[in-house]
C-alpha cells in the first residue's frame, strides 16, 4: 500500500514548508491541493482571490467526488508521497481507505500566521487581522472544504509558532517515530 504524509492546516500556519521539507529529506513527489483548483480558476477567467478559488474548489469536488483532487495524486504516487493543503474531510477519508495516510495538522497563532500571509503578498494590503480572521471563519465550512475537521482527525499536530529550524526538528521526530527516516 502507498504511504502518503498528508499535510493540513490553517492559512500561512507552515503547511507546504512541512511538505516542502518531507519531500526532500525522504526524496519524495509533493503535490499541491490548491494547484489543479487554481488552474481551473485560471482557465475560467476568475480572479485568483481566495473566495474565488474556493468556490471553484467546491464546485469540482461536487462535480467530481471525493477523489479530486488526491486521487489524481495518489495515481501518480509508486511508493511514498506528500500531499499538502489537504482541505476536505472527503479528501482524508478516501486517503485513508486507499493509502496508509499519516496526516499532520499545521497551526500558528492568528497574529503570526496573519504577518506571514501578509509578507507572502497573500492578503490585500488594506486587509486587517480582523479581516483575516472573518475570512477564516468563512473558510470553516464551504461546501465540501472544513479545514477544523481535517485537523481534528489528524495523526499529528504541530504548533508553528518559532522558526523554521524548530518546525524540522518537531518533523523529524514524526518521521523518526514513522520509520520513515
Amino acid at each position: 500500500m502507498k504511504t502518503v504524509i498528508g499535510v493540513c492546516g490553517t492559512t500561512a500556519s507552515g503547511k507546504d514548508t512541512v511538505g516542502a521539507y518531507v519531500a526532500e529529506k525522504l526524496k519524495i513527489p509533493i503535490f499541491e491541493c490548491s494547484k489543479p483548483v487554481i488552474e481551473e480558476t485560471k482557465k475560467r477567467g476568475l480572479p485568483l482571490k481566495r473566495e474565488e478559488i474556493m468556490k471553484v474548489g467546491s464546485e469540482l469536488a461536487a462535480k467530481i467526488g471525493p477523489s479530486f483532487p488526491v486521487g489524481i495524486f495518489l495515481s501518480e504516487i509508486k511508493d511514498k508521497g506528500v500531499i499538502t493543503s489537504i482541505r476536505a474531510p472527503i479528501n482524508v477519508d478516501y486517503l485513508r481507505k486507499n493509502s496508509k495516510l499519516i496526516l499532520i495538522a499545521v497551526d500558528a497563532r492568528p497574529e503570526i500566521r496573519f504577518e506571514r500571509a501578509k509578507q507572502r503578498k497573500k492578503l490585500d494590503d488594506n486587509t486587517t487581522l480582523e479581516d483575516f480572521k472573518n475570512l477564516e471563519e468563512k473558510e470553516v465550512v464551504l461546501g465540501q472544504m472544513n479545514v477544523q475537521k481535517c485537523m481534528e482527525v489528524a495523526d499529528y499536530r504541530l504548533e508553528n509558532d518559532s522558526d523554521v529550524g524548530e518546525l524540522k526538528r518537531k518533523v523529524d521526530k514524526i518521521l523518526e517515530k514513522e520509520h520513515l527516516c
